[in-house]
């Protein structure tokens, strides 16, 4: 009987850092498969998809594990300092199925909610105790894929528009439909 084990795995270094570094959102659009370009497990290309960046900063983290018939993915991020328009974004996020691309510390870009989209398992608003204690937002997103979180080779060639500049006026169609202009710009019509 032939064996589907291919090679092994030596010890990996010890340079590795655990946790996130950049969080990018954009609200979950379903796309069939073939949508998306594979190189094995890395997404080559990403229809156009418009994100937002939230810097993270503490313990951000994100999770897979395997199930019966899929992959359970679970982003837990935390946002530090409390305001009213950040409240209001929070509380807009809680609501609306989303699509995470997201770099970890070791430079290395995923793509969570690829085909089913992440859900809001919990919004906590926090104001602390003491001038050290967290004061912000924890949100925990979680989604049920079929197959394993991919790798993204460089997001920003490959699909991904980051529309966080706020000097810079993008605009949407109600359809979700990137619009470029003849200068190569791309605009979100709202």
């Amino acid at each position: 009987m032939a064996s589907s084990i291919s090679r092994g795995r030596k010890d990996g270094c010890k340079d590795s850092i655990g946790g996130l570094q950049k969080l990018y959102l954009a609200q979950f659009t379903p796309y069939r498969r073939n949508a998306f370009g594979f190189n094995g497990n890395v997404i080559t290309s990403i229809p156009t998809t418009f994100v937002h960046l939230f810097e993270l900063t503490g313990n951000n983290t994100f999770s897979q594990s395997r199930n019966g018939d899929g992959y359970d993915q679970t982003l837990t991020v935390e946002f530090r300092k409390l305001d009213v328009q950040t409240t209001l974004q929070m509380m807009t996020l809680n609501y609306i199925e989303l699509r995470a691309l997201v770099q970890d510390r070791n430079g290395n870009w995923f793509i969570l909610g690829l085909e089913n989209g992440l859900e809001s398992e919990g919004l906590t608003i926090e104001t602390g105790d003491s001038r050290s204690s967290f004061n912000g937002y924890r949100m925990t997103l979680k989604g049920k894929e079929t197959l394993s979180v991919p790798f993204v080779s460089d997001p920003f060639t490959n699909g991904f528009i980051d529309v966080s500049d706020p000097t810079t006026e993008y605009y949407q169609f109600q359809d979700y439909q990137a619009v470029q202009f003849q200068d190569g710009e791309f605009f979100l019509f709202n």
